[in-house]
C-alpha cells in the first residue's frame, strides 16, 4: 500500500492525476499562503466531512484511505476563498 501526497497549488494539483489502489493513503497538501477548500472524491474514507478547508502552508492531518470496490475515475475540486478558480484532479482506482 502506498502513500500519495497531493498538492493543492494556485494553478492545479500536483499531481494531477494519481494512480491508485485499494488501501492506498492520500494526504494533501496546501503551499498556498491561503486557505483552500477542499471538495473530496467519494472513494475516500474516511468521509463523514466532504469539504474540508486546509489553512495555507500545512499538510491536512487525516489521512485518506482509498475504499475496497471503488474502482473507476474519482474527481476532486478545491479553490482558495474568495477569489481562485476552481481546480481539478483525479484519483483513479485500480
Amino acid at each position: 500500500m502506498a502513500t500519495t501526497n497531493i498538492s493543492l497549488g494556485a494553478s492545479g494539483p500536483s499531481p494531477s492525476s494519481v494512480p491508485a489502489n485499494h488501501g492506498d493513503k492520500i494526504t494533501w497538501t496546501n503551499p498556498q499562503s491561503v486557505s483552500v477548500t477542499l471538495t473530496l472524491p467519494t472513494c475516500l474514507s474516511p468521509s463523514n466531512n466532504t469539504t474540508i478547508t486546509i489553512s495555507g502552508n500545512t499538510t491536512y492531518v487525516t489521512t485518506y484511505t482509498v475504499n475496497s470496490g471503488t474502482n473507476g475515475s474519482y474527481p476532486y475540486t478545491y479553490h482558495a476563498n474568495p477569489t481562485q478558480a476552481e481546480q481539478t484532479g483525479t484519483i483513479d482506482v485500480s
